[in-house]
């Protein structure tokens, strides 16, 4: 979790090292190809999906 100031999601990924080349990640954000600019593969999907990802640690 981040505050709402540190910026877009997607970016935040790759700033803070949560997205590297070759990682998946999955967000609620509907710009997810951002990461394949580092060879990163990202999921735009909805807010009950993102849940279950969360809880269960897969999709």
């Amino acid at each position: 979790m981040f505050d709402i100031d540190v910026g877009i999601g997607t970016h935040t990924l790759i700033s803070e090292g949560l997205a590297w080349h070759g990682s998946t990640a999955v967000t609620t954000d509907s710009h997810a190809n951002i990461p394949g600019a580092i060879g990163a593969f990202d999921q735009g999907m909805c807010d009950t999906d993102i849940s279950a990802a969360f809880h269960k640690g897969k999709v």
